[in-house]
């Protein structure tokens, strides 16, 4: 059977698929195309029934909205991304068990991811305590080991968001972070492990360990040469931009970085290194720092946001 001989459900489904792909890839811009097409046409069809004919617990057409949704965020549309979140709710609703449950667990760790990157701590801590829960209610505890997780890395950025650069401070944060970077490698689960890294970077940098962080970094580089899961490559080149010991080399880093996330089609990591690049170099990084926000719809905000417009006065 051909896939013009599937329901229409399943080329949904497939379109998905790639969208999701080209999430994992860095490719931002084809994946917003791809999904929002999918989305539109899952609309179009309707709530299909599908769960006789799939027997992974992931609800592919509910996990869509969830991609959507993080595709939305990092184009710079928070708005439009809790949209898509609603309707990966409503569409999880209406799935019997395990898949509503299953992927609305799969959701809401997606949701967590970008309110941990949107600077929303209070409300990504609500979504880990629901995986959490909905985890051992169900037996699933794959989402328990997630919750966990996630739960380390949120109060690692709290943490970092504090301004905090004691190393005796920050090493319990260090430790903990480096045993979930270690346990996914031995696991072998690659496709989130880049922004775990990130964090274990940063709170390196913040600790005065600059070798260490760059040392992570190049891992999750090398990590993302292999695998061509680069949805973190950017974010990885700001940080590593920060544990440069001279300001040269630190801006041709930030640069590198900027210039990548719009390749990328990734204005959430753009703006956050032109920010950094403003703040370290002043009046000549202005251009990039204002060509980033323009990429934001005027409406939008959230801590991060408000800081750059801020710092343009």
């Amino acid at each position: 059977m051909t896939l013009e001989d599937m329901p229409e459900w399943y080329r949904v489904a497939n379109d998905a698929s790639r969208g999701a792909l080209a999430v994992f890839r860095g490719q931002y811009h084809t994946a917003r195309e791809t999904l929002e097409a999918a989305a539109a046409e899952l609309d179009h069809l309707g709530s299909p029934e599908i769960e006789g004919a799939w027997f992974a617990p992931n609800d592919p057409l509910g996990a869509m909205y969830a991609y959507v949704a993080l595709t939305r965020f990092v184009q710079g549309d928070l708005a439009g991304a809790e949209t898509a979140f609603a309707h990966m709710d409503r569409r999880c609703e209406k799935l019997r068990f395990p898949h509503g449950a299953f992927t609305l667990c799969y959701g809401r760790a997606m949701e967590t991811w970008t309110r941990i990157e949107a600077g929303q701590f209070d409300r990504a801590a609500e979504l880990i305590e629901e995986v959490a829960r909905r985890g051992e209610q169900h037996g699933f505890d794959e989402w328990v080991g997630i919750a966990t997780c996630n739960q380390i890395s949120l109060a690692a950025r709290v943490e970092l968001a504090s301004g905090t650069s004691q190393p005796a401070a920050l090493q319990p944060y260090i430790d903990n972070t480096t045993a979930v970077v270690e346990a996914w490698r031995a696991l072998g689960r690659k496709a989130f492990l880049g922004g775990y890294d990130a964090t274990l970077a940063a709170l390196l940098t913040a600790a005065g360990m600059k070798d260490a962080a760059r040392e992570r970094v190049e891992l999750a580089l090398q990590m993302a040469d292999e695998t061509e899961w680069r949805m973190y490559d950017a974010e990885l080149l700001r940080i590593r931009a920060h544990t440069a010991y001279d300001p040269d080399t630190q801006q041709a880093g930030l640069r590198a970085a900027i210039e990548l996330a719009q390749t990328q089609g990734a204005p959430v990591f753009e703006l956050r290194a032109a920010a950094v690049d403003f703040e370290v170099v002043g009046e000549p990084a202005r251009a990039a720092l204002v060509d980033a926000l323009g990429r934001f719809p005027s409406d939008q905000s959230w801590p991060e946001l408000a800081r750059a417009r801020a710092l343009l006065g």
